[in-house]
């Protein structure tokens, strides 16, 4: 199953956070015999790094085919480098390929492209290869779900593409080496178009220029590292509408958006949504990482998708209950979790997500209240999350063994847990550092256990158990209670199965008219809490920690205590 159908399709419109995640896509096969992205590197693509790629391709919207070259700048960091491994898709023809001016031999290989070099490259070395190449590429059966081109028309009958590729990566439709621990320190496209469309893509736009009768040329790049599946571009006869934003980085940021002429209503109310959730982020996570090239959003055949500086719009201006567009949201907060704060193995992929969930929810604090933010947990999260495979699989993951609806609600789930441990200020204190510190930035990767020694600073509690359950474990905490009963008073006996753990659970009890809430501790040796009377016990009533409830023993008490609310 195509794991990436997790991603936000089927969030329709249910309670007063909107649109929660039904992930109808998981049911979704989409295209099966495309490839995933990640898992071991090859010892090939261990020795070389890759500085910069340069685009440049013509997209011709009528025959639906791609044309043209890539070149891939890179330095020898192995011993010595004789041969050159790129990917790209198998369906692509290739024409030829040269480095450093000279011809060179391509043997095909599955999705990998063999170059062998005309001497041995020795470590330090610069070098810099071409391939030129043409064909069809994929088209997404179930974007951005399944990757590949989307080929569609706006009203008026006009071409209008876009591209997704996060599961699958970037060579579904250009050659690169196609692994997220190798992120260039720059991208610049090329792109030529029939001369009625504009192509918007990542970093700034250059220049335009009519390159042939017909056709324009747009000239775009980058000044930031760069995930490979963020490389983009969008195509349509857009209008663009932009403003500049001041406060949310060193210098004022270009806000842009590419609409199609029939939606342009509505446009600068997006805007001012954007706006508001650009200083949001800022506030609480960092200046926005890319103000020297902009903030974009572009008008999609999709839902959505994070591309650096240019995410992919298709949300229609819905907006939740509460009343903000939560894709958009959700979409620009990758900018920061995912794009600037990046992780070079797929196992850590909740680090994107998960930490992108509870920003989420953290908005939705600062605008809503307290109790919108415990409730998007507990109606919003809680009901989608499955424990069928560790938030972390093994080291070394691919796309398609990370990508679990668990990494994002799970993971965010976590989070707001280990809030009621640490507390939620320093939970966004961790996340505002692990964005912000240039160490796990850019071409620096992140990694859960850069997270976990991130939190291990900011509390004297030993919190390996509770890492260990919710990040590297799939089944919960069964947890245990029983009770007692003599004529004068109630005991209540509680414990969980996991050595070491520590759960803070909350108890609501009910006394005749009175009620009495607290926190109390449970770990794997029972805790006994004695009340004078007859009493209502409701354990966790809002839902605030991840246990096993599927024991009859619970869901009798759940059920009983929580519903009902009698006596016990």
């Amino acid at each position: 199953m195509n794991a990436k159908r997790t991603k936000l399709l089927g969030r329709l419109p249910r309670n007063q956070w909107g649109f929660p995640l039904l992930l109808l896509g998981i049911l979704w096969a989409g295209n099966t015999d495309l490839p995933t992205s990640g898992g071991p590197l090859p010892p090939l693509q261990g020795r070389f790094d890759v500085h910069q790629y340069r685009l440049d391709l013509t997209i011709d919207p009528e025959r639906r085919f791609l044309s043209g070259a890539v070149t891939v700048d890179f330095t020898v960091i192995g011993d010595s480098l004789d041969t050159l491994l790129l990917n790209l898709y198998r369906s692509y023809q290739v024409d030829g390929a040269e480095w450093n001016s000279r011809d060179l031999r391509v043997i095909r290989s599955g999705d990998f492209l063999h170059l062998p070099l005309s001497r041995t490259m020795q470590s330090g070395e610069t070098g810099t290869v071409t391939i030129h190449y043409q064909g069809t590429p994929p088209a997404a059966d179930r974007p951005p779900w399944s990757g590949g081109f989307t080929w569609s028309r706006d009203a008026a009958g006009r071409p209008w593409i876009g591209v997704s590729c996060q599961e699958e990566g970037a060579k579904i439709w250009w050659p690169c080496k196609d692994h997220p621990s190798d992120e260039p320190d720059s991208v610049s496209l090329r792109i030529t178009v029939p001369e009625e469309l504009l192509c918007a893509s990542n970093g700034r736009l250059d220049s335009v220029r009519s390159t042939a009768p017909g056709w324009k040329t747009w000239y775009w790049s980058t000044r930031y590292p760069i995930n490979l599946y963020d490389v983009t571009v969008n195509i349509a006869a857009y209008r663009v509408i932009s403003r500049t934003v001041a406060g949310i980085a060193p210098d004022s940021v270009d806000l842009v958006y590419y609409v199609l002429p029939e939606d342009t209503a509505g446009a600068s109310e997006l805007l001012d949504q954007a706006e508001d959730m650009l200083r949001f982020y800022a506030r609480h996570f960092g200046p926005y990482p890319f103000y020297r090239e902009k903030f974009g959003l572009a008008e999609s055949p999709f839902w959505g998708m994070e591309h650096q500086t240019l995410n992919a719009y298709g949300n229609h201006y819905k907006n939740t209950a509460l009343g903000y567009d939560f894709l958009m949201l959700h979409e620009m907060g990758h900018e920061w979790f995912g794009n600037a704060m990046t992780v070079h193995d797929w196992a850590d992929f909740w680090l994107h997500e998960g930490t992108d969930i509870y920003a989420e929810a953290l908005y939705v604090k600062e605008k809503f209240g307290e109790p919108e933010f415990h409730r998007f947990f507990s109606r919003t999260a809680l009901p989608r999350i499955q424990n069928r495979q560790p938030i972390v699989p093994h080291p070394q993951a691919t796309s398609a063994e990370s990508y679990t609806i668990d990494v994002y609600y799970k993971a965010a789930y976590m989070l707001y847990m280990l809030g009621q441990i640490i507390g939620q200020e320093q939970v966004e204190t961790v996340l505002h550092d692990l964005v912000t510190d240039p160490s796990h930035r850019g071409l620096n990767g992140v990694t859960t256990r850069d997270f976990i020694r991130l939190v291990q600073k900011r509390t004297p509690e030993d919190l390996t158990a509770f890492f260990d359950t919710y990040l590297y474990s799939a089944s919960l905490p069964n947890l245990r209670l029983s009770v007692h009963r003599a004529r004068a008073e109630t005991r209540l006996l509680l414990r969980h199965d996991r050595p070491g753990l520590s759960l803070p659970v909350p108890l609501q009890v009910i006394m005749n008219q009175d009620t009495l809430r607290q926190v109390v501790t449970v770990t794997e040796t029972p805790q006994v809490f004695t009340y004078p009377e007859r009493v209502t016990v409701l354990l966790d009533p809002e839902r605030r920690v991840l246990v096993n409830k599927r024991g009859r023993l619970w869901w009798w008490l759940h059920r009983r205590l929580g519903r009902r609310q009698k006596g016990i």
